[in-house]
């Protein structure tokens, strides 16, 4: 079984948990669920060839049984992938890196998810391909603008399962400084999200979004020990 991470071994995973992700996905559910490991993580964006520690990702496999696995098609844009000094592995974002996956978001109540290791640097999360102001997550250090994006209407953002109160960018920079997970309940509107991706932001000064460990997205609200679960098992993957 690849999903709900065991001990490392040759499928290449890298922490144990009886609390499995891809759980969290029924059979009217759809999103994905990326976790970096040796069995998931590929030089390619047709998944044909693995990849290894220290070389880029051209593809990843979505352990959500639904398919929307993530791809980066320019081989200037490919993430690296990396392990962490607990066996954990991540994906190491630098501009212009980014990972994308064909699902496009219109009308739909959605949660996002990540395990990372932030950057001292401001950060967008979750991201159109194209446009700069249609996004979930962002942190800008020092700002008092508000977490408003086109099109999207964030519910609340948790970090390690902690409610963001401060609801700014400066806020959730904050926030996110100290911690190793996020989870993000927001709304799209009725302008389709096409094509979401972690990684890059056109604008200079949000440079992506750190080392990630593993990401999910799913349309529907979380219920809080969904929330509890997720971020436990996400929490334990960051060093």
């Amino acid at each position: 079984m690849l999903a709900g991470r065991h001990s490392i071994g040759a499928a290449g995973f890298s922490a144990s948990s009886a609390f499995d992700p891809a759980s969290l996905f029924g059979g009217s559910d759809d999103g994905w669920y990326r976790e970096a490991s040796l069995a998931t993580t590929f030089t390619d964006s047709a998944r044909t060839t693995p990849t290894t520690v220290g070389n880029p990702v051209g593809g990843v496999t979505d352990l959500s049984g639904k398919g929307n696995h993530g791809t980066t098609d320019s081989s200037s844009e490919r993430t690296t992938l990396r392990q962490a000094a607990n066996g954990s592995y991540y994906y190491e974002f630098d501009a212009p890196d980014r990972l994308a996956v064909g699902l496009n978001l219109i009308n739909k109540r959605m949660t996002f998810a990540m395990a990372f290791r932030p950057l001292a640097q401001n950060f967008v999360l979750l991201r159109d391909r194209i446009i700069d102001t249609v996004w979930a997550g962002i942190g800008e250090s020092g700002s008092t603008t508000a977490l408003v994006a086109s099109n999207v209407t964030l519910n609340s953002t948790y970090y390690d399962n902690v409610l963001l109160t401060d609801l700014t960018r400066g806020g959730s920079y904050t926030a996110a400084q100290s911690a190793k997970s996020v989870v993000i309940d927001f709304t799209v509107g009725a302008v389709t999200w096409p094509d979401p991706i972690i990684g890059r932001q056109n604008v200079s000064t949000f440079l992506g979004v750190g080392d990630t460990f593993a990401d999910l997205a799913i349309d529907r609200e979380l219920t809080s020990t969904e929330r509890a679960d997720l971020t436990t098992y996400f929490m334990s993957l960051v060093p």
